[in-house]
């Protein structure tokens, strides 16, 4: 689980040894509506949720696994999303940005060890 501290949220799970799943889940545990389940690379490939609706400071649950067994070892990354915003420093209420770039949050490495 997790506390949203953006409107949106990218997880990318990573697992060689079988065909990677992630669900997106409220904190009621009802699937997120849309676009919140991903299964498309198939084996031994990186999934990669990117979904937009949240509310920031609710707690959010993420199912990751196989989507049939045997499962194996396999890792995961969240990153909370934020607006795009001026690379260059400028006002963004000018409108006069030569380009933009994605603002992260928080930390840029979790660490998980499942016994």
């Amino acid at each position: 689980r997790f506390t949203a501290q953006s409107t949106a949220v990218s997880i990318t799970v990573n697992g060689a040894q079988h065909d990677n799943i992630i669900v997106l889940y409220d904190n009621l545990f009802n699937q997120m509506p849309g676009n919140s389940v991903e299964n498309a690379a198939g084996y031994g490939v990186s999934e990669t949720l990117n979904y937009q609706g949240l509310t920031p400071g609710v707690q959010y649950l993420i199912s990751v696994g196989a989507v049939s067994a045997p499962a194996g070892p396999f890792t995961f990354c969240l990153r909370h999303l934020n607006a795009s915003f001026c690379a260059d420093g400028l006002n963004v209420n000018y409108q006069l940005c030569s380009n933009t770039k994605a603002q992260f949050t928080g930390a840029t490495t979790y660490t998980y060890n499942f016994t």
